[in-house]
């Protein structure tokens, strides 16, 4: 590597030059008509040229140990079938920048040992260029090291690396020249075109960049890898955030990246397959690996691979948000990962740092059949005093608004020492069946004297499976509460689960909108300590009625042992213990069938369809939410409709209900997200095809003949892999193109579907304040997927829905929010939103106070602040459309709207001053 601040320049810019090609910048001289070349044996060695203007080489020669001193804006181009080939030889600009080397047509080239600096790009490829062969090189101050260049006839938009191997890519300095403004420093362009960089034999290094490697839809298979300092946004980047796009391919073996830019990633996928596994990654990061905006089916699979999170990281290790597929292949695996955090001091703790975190961002159908399993969490951290500090909010978080069937988070360990967690797995989902969480042990050393306050606070938390979760063999030991059940959950199949050491075993909450439960089900074999001491407080706590959660103990013991000693509580009123043969898990049991995942009814959906059980008691709008969600429910799984008499009785009296409309709405929504499955299928497809050709492809990479010293290489041409390469490549791009039709074809039916939910929308009812944010929600979301952005105007209106009160304004005003953008660094991480939109976080205006009275009003309103100033009051509805402006004078602080000849609805009031101070609320018009 090149020393920090060394430049080939300051060693060698004073050479006198042997050979002189050109003599201005626009000159352009042909190789073949230098007659000062003194080539022996087509080798030229030991001279220094320099070039003006462009040098385009259509002859063979070799160049050894020598120096290109080039002029401002000189070129190098390769024709015809030339075959260049460079040993230990410099190539840089003295003053401003020179364009690079070009090769074109089907010549070839192959570099080994020589530097490139200074180059707007120092290596460009067209397609057709039949072999590139790099063997430690060093491309150093360069805008760009390497990309792809123009698409030829017949050209198969690849770039073929015949041997890629040992290079450095870097940044030792300022350039000669600053880039543009907004111009991003990457070191490998990939731009609709695949690239195999197989580094057997010699790691590639990249270091002190903006990008890494830059894919613009292209297709990556990448190994042996190094990503080190100072990147600044991210090791491997896939663009789409910035441009439309659809989608690439990144694959990545053997891979090491160390990340220390609390802003940055390693990898970042957007609407991208992943394939990332046997990997390390080190460092302060905003997430390690991302992938963003998977709504064509995208696969994502991070296995295998060893995160290090360091002191002062903020961010999580694994991030994916919006999983969206059909079937039972599985198209998201994070699986046997292991993850470590070290060192973290009380005086930089994080809290809201993820292990893992899947999320779905929108009510819509989201992934079937997805594994989060056998990943290892040793987390330790005290600062140097023995403090603890907040290591994680959560190991494991999967998250969704909407159903995420057949998911499994199964064989996770956790081991926590002298540092604090949140939550070991945090289960939050409302509609999915066929879950399970089993055979995950979170096992804490218990370090404090007050066990008042352990290490981790919950171990696993379930909220909302409403229709119920597989829940077997889990032990848990050392934490605070260890299995949480709140809010609405289904009939589980909890069996032969171990607690350990805890202050509540197992806690039932009682949910914001519905009493919790876990249902009437059996459950079996499930152990606690049987002896009473200092970390064993309760066996479990139910908050609410505690005879709707009775839980049956079954181990062994017979009754009137000391199985409940007389300091443990609830006792046996709550516990009851049967005292008869368990019904232990199988070992490893089998996974709920994606073709038939099982789904109940809970005790609270009977009672929602009775009216009954304090569901009677719960204010209008908690009603109605409930309704809307078991009407979505009985909608999406009607053979449910024939297990109650009572859900049928229900279902076909409210379905033309306020409830029942809005659910049919999220029903057509969720509809709207999923993939055809003929579509699906060709899909899985090609995913396939693609992975058995990458297969191939490491085997040819591993066994490519490449001579191993610069002698030998200089008399065997070593541009000679296997032709199964090139024609795999070939092969991986048509497929690449496969997708983006297929991808297309997704976008096209979402939109579609989408067209016909808005209208279904339009015509929701709004006569109450959650109707209208409900209504508002959907059509917001429809919005920006459809748009992929939201207008000013959208903006102000999906501020005031979220700024409403959730106790009159509905479970919409917490969805909401979920669409609003987050600014977490740079590039602006799309962590929310449907289309993911980057904006800074001061672009949302959040309202201040503005009062309309009389609000509902039959008549004329007054909008009055003391925050008024010389602007302008508009009146929108809640399709957007606008209505009425009214200019507010300087020194107003109220001003009086007619309402003459507007329709009854809700509308939203906007005030934008000449300042830029914004103020928003909204006035139901009977």
């Amino acid at each position: 590597m090149p020393e920090t601040g060394a430049t080939l320049c300051g060693s060698y810019g004073n050479l006198p030059a042997d050979i002189t090609i050109g003599s201005s910048p626009l000159s352009v001289v042909f190789a073949s008509q230098v007659t000062t070349w003194g080539a022996v044996n087509g080798i030229v060695q030991n001279k220094t040229i320099r070039v003006n203007g462009t040098l385009n080489m259509n002859i063979f020669l070799t160049f050894v140990d020598c120096k290109f001193t080039m002029a401002p804006g000189s070129l190098i181009q390769l024709l015809g079938t030339t075959r260049f080939s460079a040993f230990d030889t410099k190539f840089f600009c003295c003053t401003y920048i020179w364009q690079g080397i070009i090769a074109k047509d089907n010549s070839t080239i192959d570099l080994w040992g020589c530097q490139i600096e200074d180059a707007t790009t120092a290596l460009t490829v067209d397609d057709g260029v039949p072999a590139v062969a790099l063997h430690a090189n060093i491309f150093n101050r360069n805008y760009v090291g390497i990309k792809n260049g123009a698409a030829v006839a017949g050209g198969n938009s690849t770039l073929d690396f015949s041997w890629v191997a040992g290079n450095f890519f870097d940044n030792t300095s300022a350039h000669n020249v600053a880039p543009p403004l907004g111009f991003q420093i990457t070191h490998i362009l990939l731009d609709k075109c695949a690239a195999s960089i197989f580094g057997w034999g010699g790691t590639n290094s990249f270091s002190n960049a903006h990008y890494g490697i830059y894919l613009k839809d292209a297709d990556l298979n990448i190994a042996f890898a190094f990503f080190g300092d100072q990147m600044g946004q991210a090791g491997i980047f896939t663009d789409g955030f910035y441009q439309p796009s659809t989608g690439s391919h990144i694959r990545a073996r053997f891979c090491y990246f160390d990340i220390n830019n609390e802003d940055g990633f390693a990898i970042y996928g957007y609407q991208s397959d992943m394939d990332i596994a046997e990997c390390e990654i080190t460092g302060r990061y905003l997430d390690a690996i991302a992938s963003f905006e998977n709504n064509s089916s995208e696969r994502v699979r991070i296995s295998d691979n060893r995160f290090t999170c360091l002191p002062q990281a903020y961010g999580n290790e694994i991030t994916v948000h919006r999983p969206i597929a059909v079937g039972p292949v599985r198209h998201l695996e994070i699986n046997d990962n292991r993850f470590n955090y070290e060192g973290l001091y009380s005086s930089s703790a994080i809290y809201g740092g993820r292990g893992i975190e899947v999320l779905t961002n929108v009510d819509a159908h989201v992934s079937d059949f997805a594994s989060v399993s056998r990943n290892i969490f040793n987390i330790e951290g005290p600062d140097a005093n023995g403090v603890p500090a907040f290591i994680l909010n959560d190991a494991i978080l999967i998250n969704t608004i909407a159903e995420f069937d057949n998911t499994t988070v199964n064989g996770n360990i956790f081991n926590v020492g002298n540092t604090l967690l949140d939550y070991g797995i945090r289960f939050n989902d409302q509609l999915g069946a066929g879950n399970e969480i089993s055979h995950n042990t979170i096992n804490e050393a218990l370090e404090f004297d007050n066990f008042n306050d352990p290490n981790t606070f919950f171990g696993i938390t379930v909220n909302n499976a409403t229709s119920g979760i597989r829940m077997c063999s889990n032990l848990v030991t050392g934490s605070k509460y260890g299995i949480i059940f709140e809010a609405n959950n289904g009939q589980s199949d909890f069996r032969s689960n171990s607690f350990g050491e805890h202050v509540v075993g197992l806690r039932i909450l009682k949910g914001a909108v519905v009493d919790g439960t876990i249902g009437d089900q059996e459950r079996h074999g499930n152990t606690w300590p049987t002896t009473a001491n200092p970390h064993l407080l309760y066996k479990g706590y139910c908050q609410g009625v505690a005879l709707l959660s009775e839980f049956i103990i079954e181990n062994q013991f017979p009754q009137g042992s000391a199985f409940f000693p007389t300091n443990i509580f609830p006792n046996v009123t709550w516990f009851k213990n049967e005292g008869s043969a368990s019904d232990w898990c199988l070992p490893t049991p089998p996974e709920f069938s994606p073709e038939n995942p099982v789904v109940r009814l809970s005790d609270y959906d009977n009672a929602i369809a009775e009216g009954s059980g304090g569901f009677d008691t719960l204010s209008l709008i908690m009603q109605w939410e409930a309704k809307r969600q078991l009407l979505d429910k009985l909608l999406r799984y009607p053979a449910l409709q024939a297990e109650s008499a009572t859900a049928n009785s229900f279902f076909n009296s409210n379905m033309n209900s306020s409830a029942g409309k809005f659910a049919q709405v999220d029903y057509q929504l969720r509809q709207a997200y999923q993939i055809a499955s003929g579509l699906q299928t060709a899909i899985d497809a090609t995913q396939d095809q693609r992975a058995q050709l990458l297969t191939t492809l490491d085997t040819i990479e591993t066994n490519i003949n490449v001579p191993s010293t610069v002698q030998a290489a200089m008399a065997a041409n070593p541009i000679s892999p296997a032709a199964t390469k090139s024609a795999i490549m070939a092969q991986l791009w048509q497929l690449h193109l496969d997708a983006a039709n297929q991808k297309a074809q997704v976008r096209q039916d979402l939109e579609s579907k989408l067209q016909a939910v808005l209208t279904a929308t339009n015509q929701l009812p709004t006569s109450t304040a959650f109707e209208a944010n409900r209504k508002l929600f959907y059509g917001l979301a429809i919005q920006l997927t459809l748009t992929g952005t939201l207008n000013e105007t959208d903006e102000g209106l999906l501020s005031t829905l979220t700024a409403e009160s959730q106790a009159e304004g509905g479970m919409a005003v917490s969805d909401a929010k979920i669409l609003l953008p987050l600014c977490q660094g740079a590039p602006a991480s799309p962590r929310s939103g449907i289309h993911a939109i980057q904006k800074s976080a001061s672009s949302i205006q959040i309202p201040g106070t503005m009062t309309i009275a009389p609000n509902p009003s039959d008549g004329n309103f007054v909008v009055s602040s003391p925050e008024l100033e010389q602007g302008n009051i508009t009146l929108y509805d809640l399709s957007g459309k606008l209505w009425q402006t009214q200019h507010v004078p300087k020194g107003v602080n109220f001003v009086t709207i007619q309402t003459e000849g507007l329709p009854s609805g809700v509308y939203f009031v906007r005030f934008q001053g000449e300042s830029g101070k914004a103020l928003n609320s909204k006035l139901i018009l009977q």
